[in-house]
């Protein structure tokens, strides 16, 4: 029996936490821009909704990977990546 790896589900996995990286830093740009020192979430409108945006990623990133590997590993690997990468791309 041979172990294949699921390296769609690590790209998609991968690429998912680039962009969570990316939202980070976008927040912290927007705290110097906006001058909203940590840990205060309330500030310009700008930066509410930049702080929003990560923090709205960030309460359901778990549950997006849990879901992502499950349905991957237990069903098909390249339909499930597919339909989770365009999930990720912002519009």
């Amino acid at each position: 029996m041979t172990l294949e790896i699921p390296l769609l589900l690590a790209a998609v996995s991968l690429f998912s936490a680039l962009q969570m990286g990316y939202l980070a830093r976008q927040v912290g740009l927007a705290r110097m821009t906006h001058k909203v020192m940590p840990p205060a979430v309330t500030g310009p409108p700008e930066f509410e909704r930049t702080f929003r945006a990560h923090q709205n990623n960030v309460e359901l990133y778990p549950v997006f990977l849990v879901v992502l590997w499950t349905s991957g590993l237990l069903f098909s690997e390249a339909q499930h990546s597919i339909i989770f990468l365009v999930f990720e791309v912002p519009l």
